[in-house]
Order: C-alpha cells, then sequence, then structure tokens
C-alpha cells in the first residue's frame, strides 16, 4: 500500500539521519575533566577552573525488534516496501522502535571558590514507538489467512520535543565529587499515546470486520486530526518559538563520583527527573467502543492501490475518533547510570558503563566497556555495547584531539552500521567542541 510505503521511507530516512549525526553515552565518560562529560551526570568531576562546550551533539536510534533489512526491500524505482518473502509468519509481538538525541548549543562551568557552577542550553528530542506485528502481517498478506483471528493494530508513538536552560553546580571534598543540576524545561512539540488498544477481527462470514478500541493520543503542535483522509501533522522540531513561554516544566539531575587514588574513578547518578505540561496547542483524540461494519474484504486494498475499493471510508465509518480538550502531561522517564574508569598508565585508560535509560512505555539497558590508547595529543578509543534489546555487535571507535585547551572529539557505536545500517539494531554517534582553561 502506497501509505504503509512511505511509513517505511521516512523511517529510514530518520535511521540515515541519524547514523550520519554521530555517539553514545561512553563516549561521555571518556570526556571526564570537560563540560561536555557532566553529560552523563553533574557528580563527573570537572579538572579546570573554566570549562566551556560548543556544539555538542548526540544522537542514539535502534529498534527492539527485527532489523530493517530482514523485513524491507527496495524496487526498481527506488521505494522501500513490506517484502512477504522476507518477512515470513513473525511471532505475535511488538516491533519497538526509539530515537534521542541531545544537542548542547552551549555550556559554561567556572570555579567559584569550592563550587563549579554550571549553566547551558540544551536542545533535547526523545522518541519511543511500538507497532504490532500484527500491522505488518496484514499489511503485506490481507486478511484472508487470519479468519476468525483478533490483530491488535494499535501503535503506540510518543515524541517529545524541548529546550532546556541548565543550572547547576558540583564541590568536591577530597576524592568524593557530588552535583546536581536543575533544569527549565519548555517544550517545543509532543505526542504522548496514554492508551493503545485498537483490535480488528474479521469474521468468518461475508467477512465482517468488528473494530474494538480504547484509544487515546495527545499532542502538542503536531497532529490536527480533522478526520481520517484529513490529517495535518508538524514535525518542525528544535523551533525556540515556545523558549521562555509555553509547555513548562522542571527536571532534576544528580550524580556522584569517587576517585580512588590516580588510578580508579567510580561514579552513580540519576538524570531527567521531571515533567512537563502541555498546554499550548494542545489536543487529544479519543476511540471507544466495539464497532461492527458488513461484507468488506480489505485484501484487495492492501494487494492493489488502483482498487474501486475506498478503504478511507470504510474506516470513517468503522472508526469513530473525537477530538477532547485540555491540558496533558508527560513525564522525561529517568535514566539510571553506573561507571568506572581504570587508569592502567599515561596511554591506557579502561571505562565500564552500565545505564538503563527511560523512555515512555520502553526502557533500555546497556552495558559498554571501552579502552582508550594515548598517542601524544590523540585519544583513540574502542568501545563496545550490548543491550536487553538483543544487539550484540555493536563495536565503535572515538577520537579526541587535545590541542592545548582546545579539545576536539567524536565517534560511532556501531561500525557495522555505517557500512550496512539497515542490517543493524542501533546506531549512535556523538561531536563536539570544548575549550578548557
Amino acid at each position: 500500500m502506497k501509505k504503509f510505503n512511505t511509513i517505511i521511507a521516512f523511517t529510514i530516512v530518520c535511521i540515515v539521519m541519524s547514523i550520519s549525526s554521530n555517539a553514545q553515552d561512553i563516549t561521555t565518560l571518556q570526556l571526564q575533566g570537560l563540560y561536555a562529560g557532566t553529560n552523563l551526570h553533574p557528580g563527573i568531576r570537572l579538572d579546570k577552573k573554566l570549562n566551556i562546550a560548543i556544539g555538542d551533539i548526540a544522537v542514539s536510534l535502534g529498534t527492539g525488534g527485527k532489523p530493517f533489512d530482514q523485513f524491507i526491500s527496495q524496487n526498481s524505482n527506488g521505494t522501500y516496501y513490506a517484502d512477504r518473502d522476507k518477512l515470513g509468519y513473525l511471532t505475535k509481538q511488538n516491533q519497538d522502535l526509539f530515537y534521542n538525541n541531545r544537542i548542547n548549543t552551549v555550556g559554561l562551568s567556572i570555579l567559584l571558590k569550592d563550587f563549579h557552577l554550571m549553566i547551558g542550553h540544551t536542545i533535547r528530542t526523545k522518541f519511543d514507538a511500538q507497532y504490532s506485528t500484527d500491522l505488518l502481517e496484514l499489511a503485506t498478506r490481507g486478511n484472508a489467512e487470519y479468519i476468525g483471528k483478533t490483530l491488535n493494530l494499535g501503535p503506540n508513538i510518543n515524541l517529545i520535543n524541548y529546550h532546556e536552560i541548565n543550572l547547576g553546580a558540583q564541590k568536591s571534598w577530597g576524592g568524593l565529587t557530588i552535583g546536581a543540576r536543575a533544569n527549565i524545561l519548555f517544550g517545543n512539540a509532543a505526542v504522548y499515546t496514554e492508551k493503545s488498544k485498537l483490535d480488528l477481527t474479521t469474521r468468518d462470514e461475508y467477512y465482517q470486520l468488528d473494530l474494538d478500541t480504547d484509544f487515546l493520543m495527545h499532542s502538542s503542535s503536531v497532529i490536527d486530526y480533522n478526520s481520517i483522509d484529513s490529517i495535518d501533522t508538524n514535525l518542525d522540531l528544535n523551533s525556540a518559538k515556545n523558549l521562555f513561554k509555553n509547555n513548562s516544566g522542571f527536571g532534576l539531575d544528580l550524580g556522584a563520583s569517587y576517585k580512588i587514588g590516580d588510578k580508579i574513578s567510580l561514579s552513580a547518578g540519576i538524570t531527567d527527573i521531571g515533567k512537563i505540561t502541555w498546554d499550548t496547542n494542545a489536543k487529544s483524540y479519543s476511540s471507544n467502543g466495539k464497532y461492527s461494519y458488513e461484507g468488506i474484504d480489505i485484501i484487495p486494498l492492501i494487494e492493489d492501490d488502483s482498487t474501486k475499493y475506498d478503504l478511507e471510508d470504510t474506516l470513517k465509518n468503522l472508526l469513530k475518533i473525537k477530538e477532547i480538550g485540555g491540558n496533558f502531561s508527560t513525564t522525561l522517564s529517568a535514566n539510571y547510570i553506573l561507571s568506572g574508569s581504570f587508569k592502567l598508565s599515561d596511554k591506557w585508560t579502561f571505562h565500564g558503563l552500565i545505564v538503563s535509560n527511560g523512555g515512555f512505555k520502553l526502557r533500555r539497558n546497556q552495558l559498554s566497556l571501552a579502552a582508550v590508547r594515548t598517542i601524544s595529543i590523540v585519544d583513540l578509543g574502542l568501545q563496545y555495547m550490548m543491550s536487553d534489546a538483543g544487539d550484540f555487535d555493536n563495536l565503535g571507535i572515538t577520537v579526541r584531539v587535545n590541542a592545548g585547551p582546545v579539545k576536539i572529539y567524536g565517534g560511532f557505536e556501531s561500525i557495522f552500521a555505517v557500512g550496512n545500517p539497515f542490517s543493524s539494531n542501533y546506531a549512535s554517534g556523538r561531536i563536539g567542541l570544548a575549550c578548557q582553561f
């Protein structure tokens, strides 16, 4: 179906864009001492009186289901589509997608007496989605093979894009450093799926369709729904139009680190405690009930775009969606961090990181290990990451150039994703510039 192929193509474009942006949390751990290192949590010790960060950009994206090349193909026109020959018959499950970016436009820390005071501005995007394998199978095969069965078609889509004004401080007592950062939040755009039940049953007599729904989606400045065939979307993210004005919220980051001699450093932190209240262009869309439609066969609608059947008219009669007013809130979903570093010599340093990254309905737990080799003014890192999503082939590299007070750094999480991004479950990267005095 053309619309389904459009969705697939859009998703793949997002993956390519995220991979080209490039790095991951353990890369932040390798930036200890710099302002960018406190992005992991504010208890990571700063080692100079004045630290400046400019344009630190971190992006990560992945899927908890099959890699895209296991069920997506490309035709001669360059269009991506769900390939039924590749798809096979999936075990009933949810496919997961997630995307996060963090753009630190500017950050500054200064040592005043015993405290490092920190201030900065950050643009954040958090996205995750779940869709049932039933949706993929219906889109590629139609409903003939599922007569008498119920398919779960309800997508669970969640997105927040917002600005942070960061105000923090850290203090050290010997080897112990404790830090806290308050984040004043201003939301730009949001989609939040509170309920996602949309069950379709095809009865075995005359292909009658039964739809059982309990669906509730909230939106701020993203979705404007008029009818099935009239849905306007706005993906103009990172705008500053609501900065200091609308969709306000508050966040808190906490952390502590401890140095054992000159070789070992341990740390723990919790970040993104808080929420945003969305009060600008806030709309909610609800469908709750059981609806039936007699005698419709949707197989031709899936297989042949030129069919005379009108699926949109059918859905308008079958799916009852109404707009309800009112503001809504979204939590930031906290992240939990444990890390350790061991400096073997002036040339070799080893890092380990355990992170539980929060999402709306998804939580991603991962373990990362890294070895860094110092060669003159260059630090070269090799890192490995695995997660509970089942991806164990994420081997990445990092580079940091220490040109006096100027530090330039970058890297990416999976070298395999660079050569063939659609065969990977995960891609992540970071790039930035820092100064220390």
